[in-house]
């Protein structure tokens, strides 16, 4: 989970959480977005290879922490989910 606040961006991952700033992040935000993160609210994005669930709007992550998904973000995150979830099932 990549979370954005005052002006610090900090990745929660599983080896641990690392801190950077907002400037360099900016210039990493394709990288996420190659990377199938995507974001779910303002400050957050998540990866969508880490979703456990998502319904009624709240998306639940592998180390059972939850977001809420707004409208703002809904229609592309929907779309984005869906794809990656479809090619995760052709794999297995």
């Amino acid at each position: 989970v990549v979370e954005m606040r005052n002006r610090k961006v900090t990745l929660h991952t599983y080896y641990g959480t690392y801190s950077l700033g907002l400037h360099a992040f900016r210039k990493d935000k394709k990288f996420l977005y190659n990377h199938h993160f995507r974001q779910v609210r303002k400050g957050i994005y998540v990866n969508l290879m880490q979703i456990r669930s998502f319904e009624n709007n709240t998306v639940l992550m592998g180390n059972n922490s939850s977001y809420h998904l707004t409208r703002t973000y809904k229609g592309d995150f929907e779309r984005d989910y869906e794809e990656v979830r479809a090619g995760l099932m052709v794999k297995k």
